[in-house]
């Protein structure tokens, strides 16, 4: 529509003046595409303006939607309230000491959210102008898209008869049972106020037994759950791996013990910690005494940290990480001692046995043996010549040492021995 003055060329008069121009019809408006946002999204174009035409659509994707509504402050600052993103309803609590805290309360019905969204976008909330301002008790209602985000804060029950209608619809989108839009997560009831309240720790009386990483052991799941307790696996605690000792004294199951963080198998002191191991579990051969065996004579032995009943005389084992060596040829005026040897708990003897050459200077130079008895050290034993060590020759005691001396005259090629016990 257009209106137009025209005048010629000659008398003027005082003209007139338009106050205002009315018209029947619509605004003519461009064809404009819709958009089916489905059931991830929502149409959250602006309303058409007086004598103007709707924006163009456009999907707000639900995931991206954030609304919140929290009322509080006074004395102490506290503010509480709940929490939509996406689908995801929270309550909120915010202190001056501690901050924001959430907790998840469940989720909201998509359709009933969209059906909201829309309400707000019509009637100037989510387009309006937004608001803050202090007050004692404030009242704060916010939402953010993927396009908008306005806020309103002021004093409670003083916000505009539109913001006030989206907090109410919002407060029934976000509370659970008959009419609500909510429902309840994990761990969370319904309770009379429609709110998604804790369902507590009331767990069911069967006894399918869970351990804790905390070495304890609960009727099930529930239970552990109830505790605040992380579950390490099914089953009593106790078994190989499980937790042993400490100052809560935690105990093994029967067929297990518990092995100390020293290796032990008992505890160096009162409150020691330690790990569940099998029964036959050993160190050396006298761990596994008092464990029942094959009616054979024989003797315990421990391959592999394992007990094994070995029948027949028992077998030498080799001192780990012991050999005794001189030079080749060795020198004049030697007396050189070898680290002391400690026999594994259980063992009685030892013997020496030469792992290459020997050979000394007959009667003047010698491989000598010292045993501790108790009081002192005694040499139990000389070598000299080519008459080395024989396998014939065992020493009982606990402490070993092994001497190699030598005089100021002739050299011959030394030696190189090994020490075996049983």
């Amino acid at each position: 529509m257009s209106v137009k003055l025209t005048s010629d060329g000659s008398v003027t008069r005082d003209g007139f003046r338009i106050d205002s121009i009315e018209w029947q019809g619509a605004v003519p408006c461009a064809a404009a595409p819709e958009y089916n946002c489905g059931t991830t999204g929502v149409d959250l174009r602006r309303p058409a303006p007086a004598c103007g035409c709707r924006e163009i659509s456009h999907c707000s994707p639900l995931s991206g939607i954030t609304v919140t509504h929290s009322v509080g402050g006074g004395f102490t600052g506290e503010v509480t309230g709940k929490k939509l993103v996406g689908l995801n309803l929270s309550t909120t609590r915010f202190t001056p000491a501690g901050g924001e805290t959430t907790e998840p309360a469940g989720t909201v019905d998509a359709t009933k959210l969209r059906a909201f969204l829309n309400r707000i976008a019509t009637y100037d909330v989510l387009y309006g102008p937004g608001r803050a301002e202090s007050a004692n008790w404030t009242e704060c209602f916010s939402v953010t898209t993927d396009q908008e985000s306005v806020s309103y804060c002021a004093q409670q029950g003083d916000h505009t008869a539109a913001v006030t209608a989206a907090i109410t619809e919002f407060n029934a989108l976000s509370t659970c049972g008959t009419g609500g839009g909510t429902t309840c997560g994990a761990g969370k009831f319904c309770d009379a106020n429609g709110e998604c309240a804790d369902q507590g720790c009331v767990c069911p009386a069967i006894y399918q037994p869970v351990c804790g990483t905390n070495g304890k052991t609960y009727s099930n799941g529930c239970a552990a759950g109830c505790a605040n307790a992380s579950v390490a696996h099914t089953g009593e605690c106790g078994i190989t791996g499980d937790p042993c000792g400490t100052p809560a004294g935690l105990a093994c199951l029967d067929g297990y013990k518990c092995k100390y963080a020293n290796g032990a198998l008992t505890a160096p002191h009162a409150d020691a910690a330690g790990t569940c191991v099998a029964q036959n579990y050993c160190n050396v051969p006298a761990d596994c005494n008092g464990l029942p065996h094959i009616a054979v004579p024989g003797q315990w032995t421990c391959p592999n940290n394992t007990c094994t009943w070995q029948t027949g005389p028992a077998p030498w084992n080799q001192v780990a990480g012991f050999r005794f060596e001189t030079a080749h040829p060795y020198a004049n005026n030697v007396a050189q001692w070898s680290n002391m040897i400690t026999l594994p708990s259980g063992a009685t003897k030892l013997r020496v046995i030469t792992a290459g050459v020997f050979a000394l200077e007959t009667n003047y130079d010698f491989l000598e043996v010292w045993t501790w008895n108790g009081t002192a050290w005694t040499r139990t034993k000389r070598y000299t010549g080519l008459a080395g060590p024989s396998a014939n020759d065992e020493f009982a005691g606990k402490y070993f040492y092994l001497k190699f001396v030598s005089d100021s005259s002739v050299t011959r090629e030394g030696f190189n021995v090994i020490a075996e016990y049983k």
